[in-house]
């Protein structure tokens, strides 16, 4: 009789090893459902944070080549780089450039608060086409194409984001970077520290990722013109 008790007892599990189990079992998934949704956040983070990055890197690289060539330039009464925010002076005949202004969360006190600052510049003529900007036989001096002015501007595009965008006026546009909060451009009138025919770029990003977080990055640079003062 005694050994059949111990048989029974051990056949089967009492009540509490059933509490206890189930508990162990509740807090193992607990667990592994906080470890996944972590994981989860940790993926989302690292995305969006690299996607903003490596945006900011390639449009920043694409800006400073870009305005390296350029110059400050008068030609008649006009002054290049010109600055504006949605529509350039009527006086630069550039209404290829104009747009409506874009839409903006930042509020009072953010960083990336304010106006954007756009460029309006001028490239060297290559009347040839063979890659060497062409000069002035009279003068030696560098030629300019005011013919086919080039502008970065931001604007909202129909998915709802801010996008950077090189327009130019023969019509050409391209995607510079998307999820641009603000784009600020300055010369030595608005920053006087910075050197003559220097600018400094100015971009700030904002994005959210699937679960609806915000993430934020600014990225900026100084650029002497080709015809500048070297930094």
């Amino acid at each position: 009789m005694r050994d059949t008790r111990k048989n029974r007892r051990r056949g089967g599990f009492t009540l509490l090893e059933l509490t206890i189990g189930a508990s162990l079992l509740v807090i193992l998934g607990a667990s592994i459902l906080e470890s996944t949704s972590s994981m989860k956040r940790m993926a989302l983070t690292s995305s969006t944070e690299s996607m903003l990055q490596e945006q900011a890197r390639r449009a920043l690289h694409t800006i400073v080549r870009d305005l390296r060539t350029s110059g400050f330039v008068q030609l008649g009464a006009l002054d290049y780089p010109h600055f504006f925010d949605g529509t350039p002076d009527a006086n630069y005949g550039a209404p290829e450039h104009a747009h409506e202004q874009p839409t903006k969360v930042a509020e009072a006190g953010d960083l990336d608060f304010g106006p954007n600052r756009e460029i309006l510049f001028l490239l060297p003529a290559d009347i040839d086409a063979n890659g060497t900007p062409d000069v002035n036989p009279a003068d030696g001096s560098l030629m300019w194409d005011t013919d086919d002015l080039v502008s970065y501007t931001v604007v909202t595009g129909l998915d709802g984001r801010n996008t950077l965008l090189r327009r130019e006026t023969d019509g050409g546009s391209r995607v510079i970077a998307r999820d641009v909060e603000r784009f600020n451009v300055e010369d030595w009138t608005i920053n006087p520290i910075l050197p003559p025919n220097a600018v400094r770029v100015q971009i700030y990003f904002r994005a959210r990722d699937d679960d609806g977080r915000e993430y934020r990055y600014r990225t900026e640079s100084w650029v002497s013109l080709r015809n500048g003062t070297s930094l």
